[in-house]
């Protein structure tokens, strides 16, 4: 370049300068940077689904000043089904005669199963600053903050901090990157403990589901509830002679009886059949039902009920219901009748 020199007012046009010349004198004084104490420093930030923000900020590069007011947004294309890519998030200073524009865009990058960065332009007249990279996994249908790596202070886009200063802030940015990464995998491990004991509930349900139903009355935090329903028809006890009368009681984790619906202790002959107590009770026959109920201790949300129906016929009813973790919706429901037949052999018939 020969001597160049300016400003001098112009007489008939005999003094001419460009956009360049005007932008020359800030040579020696200005460094081509993202100024650090300007708005957010074009800092890339997640948005909404596929979307990024790009902070406010200014920047001069290529004897051009570029000014983002306000945050905008910029969104990524969608993402590779099997393969990972990786877009770059750039500050674009375009001199062609054409365009003559400085612009935000986002370029997007080779997919691949270990994904590099793309290539930028810099040429005379194009020159692309990376202000991030975005890792876009495969199928993905979100950016969140741990797929950007912010590129503003690098050598490739350095930070400006005043006349004649720029700022490389790669070993800060090391080091952002380095604890966000241990934020991540603190994330991860607390994210696989909840795992552990979400599989651990759900092998809860899936015991449940086996009907295991005494076992399951073992389990911590749960009480049984048994109600036996009988005819009684003791003439000589008119007071408990009614029909289909209720007698519930509560057992305890071990199984044995601790008291009846009057309130009174009562205890197992080990046996269904009789039941003595202090009450009067006048022995089952052999006809009715028994209907068990599993509910938490705490809250008396109902886990399961087993529902034993002795038939006329001989046959024996059993149903088990079993509930999801809201005690009201039903996962499995089982019905199985057992037929004693007169050779002596039992048949079983599961629903």
């Amino acid at each position: 370049m020969a001597l160049t020199y300016g400003f001098y007012n112009s007489y008939n046009g005999d003094r001419m300068y460009d956009a360049t010349d005007i932008s020359s004198i800030f040579d020696g004084i200005l460094n081509d940077g993202v100024f650090m104490s300007i708005g957010d420093a074009f800092i890339v930030s997640a948005a909404n689904g596929m979307q990024v923000t790009v902070g406010s900020g200014r920047a001069w590069f290529n004897h051009t000043w570029t000014y983002n007011s306000v945050a905008s947004l910029h969104t990524i294309e969608p993402a590779e089904i099997v393969l990972n890519r990786i877009d770059t998030v750039v500050l674009e200073i375009n001199a062609s005669e054409e365009v003559r524009a400085n612009s935000i865009k986002v370029i997007k990058g080779t997919p691949a199963s270990n994904p590099v960065a793309p290539t930028l332009i810099n040429t005379e007249l194009v020159h692309q600053y990376p202000l991030a990279d975005i890792y876009v996994g495969a199928n993905v249908t979100k950016i969140i903050p741990a797929n950007i790596t912010n590129r503003v202070g690098t050598a490739a886009c350095p930070l400006s901090t005043g006349i004649l200063e720029t700022l490389d802030c790669a070993p800060l940015l090391a080091q952002w990157n380095s604890q966000m990464e241990q934020q991540q995998n603190d994330f991860n491990e607390r994210q696989m403990t909840i795992q552990a004991w979400y599989d651990l509930v759900r092998a809860d349900i899936t015991l449940l589901q086996t009907f295991n139903f005494d076992n399951i009355a073992e389990l911590p935090g749960c009480t049984r509830n048994t109600v036996f329903e009988a005819n009684l028809s003791d003439s000589n006890s008119p007071n408990y002679g009614m029909t289909d009368e209720q007698i519930e009681f509560i057992l305890d984790n071990f199984g044995e009886f601790i008291l009846d619906n009057f309130g009174n202790p009562i205890q197992s002959s080990g046996g269904i059949n009789p039941i003595q107590s202090s009450g009067g009770i006048n022995p089952i026959q052999s006809s009715g039902g028994i209907t068990e109920t599993i509910f938490t201790t705490v809250g008396l949300t109902t886990i399961a009920v087993r529902t034993t129906v002795f038939n006329p016929d001989n046959t024996i009813t059993v149903s088990v219901i079993v509930y999801d973790i809201d005690g009201v919706t039903v996962i499995k429901n089982s019905v199985i009748t057992t037929t004693f037949n007169s050779d002596g052999s039992i048949t079983e018939v599961v629903v």
